[in-house]
């Protein structure tokens, strides 16, 4: 699976289910997040993931609810 960033292209992509605690995700025009927590809905069809950015603020204010099935870059080391 593929995915259009933008500001920087064509990336590989997964769907948000393989997301684990401590992954770094890329988001568009290459900003990252490193995932802190993650909580599923009842049903297990959306997540919401609480992430803190590189420069060490933690977003749990605004946590980022999505379906399971969403594709997210996800930066492998």
């Amino acid at each position: 699976m593929t995915m259009r960033l933008q500001g920087i292209g064509i990336v590989d992509a997964e769907p948000a289910m393989n997301i684990k605690i401590g992954d770094t995700l890329v988001w568009n025009n290459g900003g990252t997040s490193e995932v802190m927590s993650i909580t599923y809905s009842k049903t297990g069809k959306t997540m919401t993931i609480i992430e803190k950015t590189a420069d060490g603020k933690i977003w749990s204010d605004y946590p980022r609810k999505m379906t399971t099935t969403r594709p997210v870059a996800i930066l492998h080391k």
